[in-house]
């Protein structure tokens, strides 16, 4: 049901299965996040997540793509320096969640990019 496979072909849409660090975004993200389905799979649910947990997912791996999306991402949705604490202080890394302190290193890289960002924006000048 992958990208590419028959399933993709024939219906349009594909599966990624990820393992759950994976997506490693504030713990409470679940909260913000929209359930959805689709008139002729209503049986189907499908979890879409708030733009700022989809960033702060992408902090650890921050390659250049993941920074054009998130330059994306905060124009079209603002994040206050109030929002930016409280995701970093839910993130998994900061938690303890995520032990391995080289997946934490990157992350710190990837959050003081983002924290140079939001204090850029024009609000916090």
């Amino acid at each position: 049901m992958g990208e590419l496979s028959w399933y993709h072909e024939r219906h349009g849409a594909y599966v990624e299965v990820w393992r759950p660090e994976t997506f490693a975004a504030p713990l409470d993200w679940r909260t913000r996040a929209q359930t959805q389905s689709t008139p002729l799979q209503p049986e189907v649910a499908i979890v879409i997540p708030h733009p700022h947990d989809v960033i702060f997912a992408k902090l650890e791996r921050l390659d250049p793509q993941d920074m054009d999306h998130i330059l994306q991402i905060l124009k079209e949705f603002p994040l206050s320096v109030e929002s930016f604490e409280a995701l970093v202080s839910e993130s998994p890394y900061v938690r303890g969640r995520i032990d391995d302190q080289d997946r934490r290193d990157r992350f710190q890289y990837g959050l003081d990019q983002l924290r140079r960002l939001v204090m850029a924006s024009p609000d916090h000048r």
